[in-house]
């Protein structure tokens, strides 16, 4: 994923209304037990939960 949470494709690109949000794992995994990427997670996710809110009030004024 990108700085804005978008999740980027195989080519580099965003792909449209899809976010980003926690963790799934990594070769850190073990860190994650004792609840170490707390913050990536919550900063992550506010950041997604924003930008999907910003794509939503986007769609609606080209809609109208």
């Amino acid at each position: 994923h990108d700085a804005r949470q978008r999740v980027i494709d195989v080519f580099g690109k965003p792909i449209p209304n899809l976010w980003a949000a926690g963790e799934i794992g990594s070769v850190f995994g073990y860190l994650y037990l004792a609840g170490g990427n707390l913050a990536e997670c919550a900063v992550g996710g506010t950041i997604a939960g924003r930008e999907a809110g910003r794509n939503v009030r986007a769609a609606k004024k080209s809609a109208a």
